[in-house]
């Protein structure tokens, strides 16, 4: 018995159709093009999907303190020097409340003038991803701070600050912060 693996040319139309609404609803919820993501459904459809479903899961995070959680993940995405990945993590934490200010000077190296509820978990995401041993007193910091629950979700938050920016310059589509002009959507929104 031969299995056919073939898929029909209007079945993969519309699958080619349906990940670029993903990819563009995607991109106007996080204010950056995703071309990386329609490379990968081009040529690869089932990474395509996993990455979506890997993605459900830190998507499915509540945190307790969401502004900490995005003050960790934009110190690891700092880290790993992908600018468009910074932006992500800079549009969302707009979305969710969190300063213009507050995001300029950390993005800027001015994260010890934030207070320490911020400066904190923003350097806990720098020195996990830098494997600085000064994460361990940041981590107990944190948990006396917030509780195990938010350090967990910290972990996982950092984690994947870390996933997207790996995939990207593997496949040649990470550009470094040092060439970017980030926005912080106020009147003067670029640094």
């Amino acid at each position: 018995m031969t299995v056919s693996t073939t898929i029909a040319p209007d079945r993969a139309l519309a699958a080619d159709a349906a990940s670029e609404a993903i990819i563009r609803d995607a991109e106007r919820h996080l204010g950056v093009s995703l071309d990386y993501l329609r490379e990968i459904a081009a040529h690869a459809p089932a990474a395509f999907r996993l990455l979506g479903s890997v993605s459900q899961l830190n998507q499915a995070l509540a945190p307790a303190d969401r502004h900490a959680i995005h003050m960790a993940a934009l110190g690891a995405a700092m880290h790993d020097d992908c600018g468009t990945c910074v932006q992500i993590h800079i549009n969302l934490a707009r979305q969710d409340g969190l300063p213009e200010d507050v995001l300029r000077r950390a993005v800027m190296g001015e994260a010890g003038t934030l207070p320490p509820a911020l400066a904190t978990p923003f350097r806990f995401g720098e020195a996990v991803a830098a494997n600085d041993p000064e994460m361990d007193a940041l981590r107990e910091t944190l948990e006396a701070d917030y509780g195990k629950r938010a350090v967990i979700e910290m972990a996982i938050a950092i984690g994947f600050a870390r996933f997207y920016p790996t995939i990207k310059r593997a496949l040649g589509h990470a550009k470094s912060c040092a060439v970017l002009r980030f926005d912080f959507g106020g009147a003067n929104a670029r640094a």
